[in-house]
């Protein structure tokens, strides 16, 4: 967002709840985020958050200088790294559940055949062969 967003401009609705939480989330430190408890996806933090809360947060990081984003965020570097080395684990977690279903299914033997017999028609023959008592 280009724009500031200002408090006055918030408590007029001029501004969105939402759009509020994006302008934090872009020009604050990742720091004075987690202490407001603002870090992570915008839209579940704007649905659990309420507008006292970010209202507060803005004044918050209207009056505190060191609120604002560095240009060597470490904290965000390293959330973006662990991140990263999380996604990385999944993938393969998910790479060897994958190969290992197929060993399973490659591995299982047959235990059990179907076999239908067919039912041939009687002919008259059949008949005389059995002995009548």
């Amino acid at each position: 967002m280009a724009t500031t967003v200002t408090v006055d401009d918030f408590k007029s609705d001029k501004v969105s709840k939402k759009q509020a939480i994006s302008f934090l989330q872009e020009n604050a430190s990742v720091q004075f985020l987690k202490d407001q408890k603002l870090f992570g996806k915008l839209a579940p933090i704007a649905k659990g958050s309420s507008k006292d809360k970010v209202m507060a947060a803005l004044e918050a990081f209207h009056s505190d200088p060191s609120a604002k984003k560095s240009g060597d965020d470490e904290d965000l570097n390293e959330a973006l790294e662990a991140t990263k080395a999380l996604k990385i684990k999944e993938d393969e977690a998910r790479k060897n559940m994958k190969e290992a279903a197929k060993e399973d299914v490659a591995e299982e033997q047959v235990k059990f055949t179907k076999k239908i017999l067919k039912k041939e028609k009687s002919t008259d023959c059949d008949s005389a062969l059995i002995p009548l008592l």
